[in-house]
C-alpha cells in the first residue's frame, strides 16, 4: 500500500477519527498518557543487557526483544514502516492496525468479539506483558527513579512471566500481582470498543488508530518518528 495519500483520503481519515463517541476521547488521552510514563527506550540500536524487552505498540500489540538485539521498537517500525523512510505515515499506521485485527480475530469473522478481547488481555498481552510495555492505571506517578511508584507501592521493572508482575514491596517483599493496579491498567483493544457492545468492528479499530495516531503525532508533520514513537518527544516537551 502506498504511504502517499490525496488531500481527500487525509479528509476521510481525520473526518472518521475525530467523529467519535466522547468516552473515546478520554480513553485515548488515558492510553497516551500511560505509553508516555514508560521507561526511556534503550538507545537504537542496542538492547538492555540480561532481559528481554517489550514495547506495546498504541494498538496495543507487544513485540518482545531478546538481550542484545536490536529494541522491539524497531521490530514493529521495520514492519510498518514499508515505504522504509524511517516513521510510520497515517497509512501505514492503520494499514498496521487492520493487520494486527486480523491476528486478534481468529475465528475470521472480521472483527474482535468478546472472547477475542478476553483472550488479548489474558494471553496476548495479560497484564505483566502490559506493564512492561509502559501502560500504567490512573493513579500511576513516577518517582524520577529507577522504579516507580503506584499509590506507594514500588513497582520495580515489570517483566513477562514475572509472578509478581513486576510489583514489590521496597526491599524486594512480593506484593503479590496488585489487584487494584491490574484492574486499571489500560486496555488497548477493549477502548477501541466505540458503542460498548464488547465488540471490535474494523471501522472501530480503524477510527481508533486514526485517533492515536494523531494524538501521538506531537509535531504535526502526518507522520511518526522513532522518538515519538518512544515517548521521547513528550518528555522533551
Amino acid at each position: 500500500m502506498s504511504d502517499t495519500f490525496s488531500s481527500a483520503q487525509r479528509a476521510l481519515f481525520v473526518k472518521k477519527g475525530l467523529a467519535m463517541h466522547p468516552g473515546l476521547l478520554v480513553a485515548t488521552a488515558m492510553l497516551l498518557g500511560s505509553v508516555a510514563n514508560a521507561q526511556p527506550a534503550a538507545p537504537q540500536g542496542h538492547a538492555a543487557k540480561g532481559r528481554s524487552q517489550i514495547y506495546l505498540t498504541l494498538m496495543g500489540e507487544p513485540f518482545r526483544g531478546q538481550p542484545g538485539a536490536p529494541p522491539p521498537l524497531d521490530d514493529w517500525m521495520a514492519r510498518a514502516d514499508t515505504n522504509h523512510d524511517g516513521s510510520i505515515s497515517l497509512i501505514e499506521f492503520v494499514a498496521d492496525a487492520g493487520r494486527f485485527l486480523d491476528l486478534l480475530d481468529v475465528n475470521k469473522n472480521g472483527r474482535i468479539d468478546a472472547d477475542e478481547i478476553q483472550r488479548y488481555e489474558q494471553v496476548v498481552a495479560p497484564p505483566a506483558v502490559r506493564l512492561a510495555g509502559g501502560l500504567r492505571p490512573p493513579g500511576y506517578r513516577s518517582t524520577g527513579a529507577s522504579h516507580d511508584t503506584y499509590s506507594g507501592v514500588d513497582m520495580g521493572d515489570a517483566q513477562e512471566g514475572d509472578p509478581d508482575a513486576g510489583i514489590q514491596m521496597p526491599g524486594g517483599t512480593g506484593f503479590g500481582r496488585g489487584p487494584a493496579m491490574i484492574a486499571g491498567l489500560p486496555q488497548p483493544v477493549a477502548m477501541a470498543d466505540i458503542d460498548l457492545n464488547r465488540i471490535v468492528t474494523k471501522e472501530e479499530f480503524q477510527r481508533v488508530a486514526v485517533r492515536r495516531f494523531q494524538a501521538a503525532d506531537f509535531n504535526g508533520d502526518h507522520a511518526l518518528s522513532r522518538d515519538e514513537l518512544s515517548g521521547n518527544s513528550r518528555k522533551h516537551r
